[in-house]
Formats: C-alpha cells, sequence, structure tokens
C-alpha cells in the first residue's frame, strides 16, 4: 500500500482512481496495465492511477508537486522526494513510524531520504579509500 510508478503507454487513459479493470479479472488472474514509455504514478492502496500520463519523470514529479497529491494521508512530498522515488521506478511504503520520535512520515519522503543517504554513504566510502590509496599506493584495495 502505497505508490506506484508505472510505465505505460503515452494514450493509456484509464480513469484516476479507478481501479485497473486487469486486477479484477473473472477467472481470479491479474493483468498489469500495458507497458509503454510514459510515467504514471498509482497508489497502491486502490491499485488505480492517480496522475495522468507524462513524458519524462521530471514532469510527472511536477504534476504531483503542483497538485499537492498525496504522498500518505494528508502529507504531501516535495518534487525532490517525488522525482527520488520516481526515478528508483520502486514502489513506495505508504508511511513510515520512526520508532525514536513518533513521528510518521510518508513512503515517499522516506525512500527519498534513503536514498539521500546511501549516495552519502557511498561518496564516504569512496573518498575514504581514496584517500587510504593516498596514504600508501602499494596497498591493495578494498
Amino acid at each position: 500500500m502505497g505508490r506506484e510508478v508505472k510505465r505505460v503507454p503515452f494514450d493509456f487513459d484509464w480513469p484516476q482512481y479507478q481501479r485497473w479493470e486487469g486486477y479484477q479479472a473473472p477467472e481470479g488472474k491479474q493483468y498489469e496495465p500495458p507497458k509503454g514509455p510514459g510515467w504514471q504514478m498509482w497508489t497502491t492502496t486502490d491499485e488505480a492511477p492517480m496522475s495522468p500520463v507524462f513524458k519524462t519523470p521530471e514532469q510527472l514529479a511536477d504534476w504531483l508537486t503542483d497538485t499537492k497529491a498525496s504522498a500518505f494521508a494528508h502529507q504531501k512530498a516535495s518534487r525532490e522526494e517525488w522525482l527520488a522515488m520516481i526515478r528508483s521506478e520502486k514502489p513506495s511504503l505508504t508511511g513510515v513510524l520512526e520508532r525514536r520520535t513518533g513521528n510518521v512520515q510518508s513512503g515517499v519522503a522516506y525512500s527519498a531520504q534513503r536514498s539521500r543517504k546511501l549516495k552519502q554513504d557511498l561518496a564516504s566510502r569512496i573518498n575514504s579509500n581514496a584517500r587510504r590509496q593516498e596514504k600508501d599506493p602499494d596497498r591493495e584495495r578494498d
């Protein structure tokens, strides 16, 4: 339950917030929407599109931000948060409870925060290894 990016045809015209018919197939099977180059945000709770189809991740992030689309309940997300989630092409959790503080944040915001942290950690490791290599060029790399 959360938000998910789907790549669909530019002319995919399923109504927003109406459950995708492929998920209601009578024989019990589920059929995904057709695949294509377009970018569309879906709500996994309703299994329905929550945005129009866009040509780029940036256009989708702008629309989600401009329309103050829900990232979780009443919470909104920044353009940066939406864009990080869209580019990952992975579904977000609905929300995340921080045990230490008791704060609840949207899965979209959490995904962006986690992505930034991982990038910072990776950059830090690369810099640390480079500094060690400079000090001892004969040392074997990690």
